[in-house]
């Protein structure tokens, strides 16, 4: 890398064209640029009066450059159209004789790159612009030029001090935010397209690799930053979100980057503290589990270097990018760097009003209290109000584990139970052929009610309950599904109504049992003798003892 920046260029030398000239590329190195189309051009070349006939219609729209955020292009890299076989297959040519290098064709002076995960991306290294649009359609390439000219009179308005070289401009179209005279308000943070002639939205943002640094030709908010997964109180909290949103950008476009050695180092020394205080701490705010550590361990272990200095390669750039990424975006939403960092994974972002409601308290009760101890359950996992997004997604899979432990353990006695209350209602003594039934026969069907609806409700939640397998994109995420279903009942009535769903199946099932115990009891105690109704009472009595010491300890335990 360069020790100092060069001077920016003018807009009339960076639109040179000669294939000739030596560049530099997105790592500042120089070399001369190469025509990287392969021999075997899968997209023919526009004829000259299609590329004139494009230029003229360029020329009456409109392209506008708005900010973006490199998190929300990683998100729209997750954006795919299906492969069309039958279109796709008329515009094979025939194979070449003894055609040897196949490669993505791309324009003049552009290179088709290919992201580890199988993402493809586009790069111009005189121009140092990086897109995942496809610019093989020279209409997308036409205005992906035109925004790249507009930010280029943005970048070329700000002093010249306060601009810094070798900036990489990531320039992404979305088919879906043309516009066509109309006011609209578009997710970018609150920009704006008003009324006027036709307008095609180019979303950018700029990187200096030689500072780790995200920016943008033009004053944003911090929510460009933060992407609202927490507020700021100054300009020095975004420390850790600028390193998130510059990883972010890495791990997109990791090809021909060059990883130091001591970054390797810090990422193996912050593993490391976080393997030690998953040891150390029941309510750690890290968001791997030990075995990931470990494994990532054995995996960085086995990074090339060239003299102990540098790796170079897409797949451990992609891997040492992403895991900072994540780390990074750890620090930011615990605060760390700030007077109130979150030492625990319970800490709230202020305190919350723990009052339960009428209807919460009235129904708990009738459900043993299940719902109460569910409920602080969730409030330790969901501690960032309202804010889906921050759900830690290892305490909820333990929470889901331990939930549907749970389940399971009433599910299996009340088949039993069932069973139970079948052979009890053919004992011939219990049958009565009228039409009243005794208490027995009662409490028995009472009983077979409760264990099949114990059985029903935990099949239905047991489906939506499901521990998360994995993270969506670059973000600390919980998953769609999850997100949009805690969403939709957290609208409705809240965390309260969560947690007495889930104490149902816990509910019904000792009900099933107790409404048994009743049908048992009457037949114990109903024309029989002196005898036989003292020995069954003191057995009883012992039974009622023993079960309440055992609830009043377990009611002690907790707070």
């Amino acid at each position: 890398m360069p020790s100092s920046y060069p001077s920016r260029p003018s807009l009339s030398e960076t639109h040179r064209t000669s294939t000739n000239d030596t560049v530099v590329d997105l790592q500042g190195s120089s070399h001369p640029v190469q025509d990287h189309r392969s021999s075997f051009n899968s997209t023919p070349v526009a004829p000259v009066s299609e590329i004139h006939n494009n230029i003229i219609w360029m020329r009456n729209r409109q392209i506008k450059a708005v900010p973006v955020a490199p998190w929300d292009v990683a998100d729209w890299r997750y954006e795919r159209k299906i492969f069309e076989y039958g279109v796709q297959q008329k515009k094979i040519p025939r194979i070449p004789a003894m055609m040897m290098n196949v490669s993505h064709d791309a324009p003049e002076e552009w290179e088709a790159c290919e992201n580890p995960d199988g993402k493809l991306y586009f790069r111009n290294l005189r121009k140092r612009i990086l897109t995942h649009t496809d610019i093989r359609d020279l209409t997308k390439l036409l205005k992906i030029n035109q925004a790249f000219d507009s930010i280029q009179q943005k970048y070329n308005a700000l002093p010249e001090g306060s601009v810094p070289g070798n900036l990489e401009y990531v320039l992404h179209l979305k088919e879906q935010e043309k516009r066509e005279k109309t006011r609209r308000r578009i997710w970018t943070r609150g920009s704006t397209v008003r009324e006027g002639a036709e307008q095609d939205i180019c979303y950018y943002y700029l990187v200096s690799y030689e500072n780790h640094a995200v920016m943008w030709a033009e004053e944003v908010g911090p929510e460009y930053l933060t992407v609202k997964y927490r507020v700021v109180s100054e300009l020095g909290d975004l420390k850790h979100a600028m390193e998130c949103q510059f990883w972010t950008h890495v791990a997109m476009f990791p090809k021909d980057r060059t990883i130091p050695k001591c970054i390797v180092n810090d990422l193996m020394a912050m593993l490391s503290f976080r393997w030690n205080d998953l040891m150390t701490s029941e309510k750690s705010t890290v968001s791997y589990r030990e075995e990931h550590i470990q494994e990532l361990f054995r995996i960085l272990s086995k990074i090339p270097s060239k003299d102990d200095a540098k790796a170079r390669d897409d797949h451990w750039t992609f891997l040492i990018a992403y895991n900072l990424v994540v780390i990074s975006m750890g620090k930011f939403i615990n605060f760390h760097g700030h007077p109130t960092v979150r030492f625990e994974s319970s800490d709230k972002v202020k305190e919350k009003n723990m009052t339960r409601s009428w209807w919460f308290w009235l129904i708990s009760p009738f459900l043993f209290w299940m719902p109460d101890v569910y409920l602080r359950c969730l409030e330790d996992i969901w501690i960032d109000d309202d804010n889906y997004d921050r759900l830690n997604i290892h305490l909820w899979n333990e929470f889901i584990r331990s939930l549907n432990t749970d389940w399971d353990n009433s599910t299996t006695p009340a088949t039993v139970l069932l069973s139970a209350n079948v052979g009890f209602l053919a004992i011939q003594s219990i049958d009565m052929t009228g039409p009243d039934r005794s208490v027995a026969q009662i409490g028995s069907y009472i009983s077979t009610s409760f264990s099949l609806a114990t059985y029903v409700i935990f099949q239905i939640l047991a489906r939506q309950h499901r521990p998360i397998a994995r993270r969506k994109g670059f973000f600390f995420d919980t998953g769609e599904e999850t997100k949009n279903y805690l969403k939709r009942h957290q609208s409705a009535l809240g965390l309260e109504y969560l947690a007495v769903a889930f104490s149902v199946p816990i509910g019904c099932f000792i009900w099933s049992m107790l409404t048994f115990l009743l049908a048992v009891s009457f037949m114990f105690f109903s024309h029989t003798s002196t005898a036989t109704r003292s020995v069954t009472g003191v057995i009883y009595a012992f039974m009622v003892v023993l079960s309440g010491v055992v609830v009043y300890m377990d009611w002690g335990s907790h707070p």
